[in-house]
């Protein structure tokens, strides 16, 4: 059973990168696509997002270790979330640029996890986050743009700021060996606003590329 709720609400999206099975000290090619990642925005009342999900893909994983079984949000060893972010609009003539402003951080800071026995659920944001922590990325630069009724694009550099290595099934996972900091590139439908003082969810999807600073 997972650890109960501590529910939080910031979107930057995303997503993270964690590779396996390179030689000892090899780096993913600048640009390369690292991984793909899926999730959730939640969006508050009061105008502030987090997001939270979990990685289909990482390049260099066998699905063996990605899955407990078939892949699934239930079955992901590797999920991810942010921390909470202030949202503030920029309007041009029906588009829109949200800058997502730290609430407590110099920066929005993304915890990737890795859980042995994973059971999450998309309704249950808490259970993406109840395991280990294996990395920390810091956003150093990260942008929503929305265009109402059709879609919404986050875009972000996030540099690496903590590594703790882990190995499962044979495959040694530490990201600093890997990336020094990646770009994050998130899809899904526009944003909407909050209704009745519920909180707003936002499906997303995307991919992950390596950096070099």
């Amino acid at each position: 059973m997972k650890r109960l709720p501590t529910i939080l609400a910031a979107v930057s999206a995303a997503a993270l990168v964690l590779t396996g099975q390179l030689p000892d000290g090899a780096r993913l090619p600048a640009w390369s696509v690292a991984g793909h990642a899926v999730g959730r925005a939640l969006v508050t009342p009061g105008g502030s997002i987090e997001t939270f999900g979990y990685f289909t893909q990482i390049d260099g994983y066998p699905e063996s270790v990605l899955f407990l079984g078939a892949p699934s949000e239930q079955n992901a060893r590797f999920t991810f979330r942010s921390d909470r972010a202030r949202i503030f609009s920029l309007a041009n003539n029906g588009v829109f640029l949200l800058r997502l402003i730290p609430l407590a951080e110099e920066s929005t800071v993304y915890r990737v996890y890795f859980d042995t026995s994973p059971d999450q659920d998309f309704n249950r944001p808490q259970t993406f986050s109840d395991s280990p922590v294996i990395a920390t990325f810091a956003v150093r630069g990260g942008s929503l743009t929305v265009v109402p009724g059709a879609l919404s694009t986050y875009t972000a550099v996030m540099d690496l700021t903590s590594s703790h290595p882990v190995v499962f099934g044979g495959v040694s996972v530490d990201a600093r060996l890997l990336v020094d900091a990646i770009r994050v590139s998130l899809t899904g439908p526009a944003l909407a606003e909050p209704r009745e003082g519920n909180i707003a969810s936002i499906p997303f999807a995307g991919a992950v590329y390596a950096v070099r600073k």
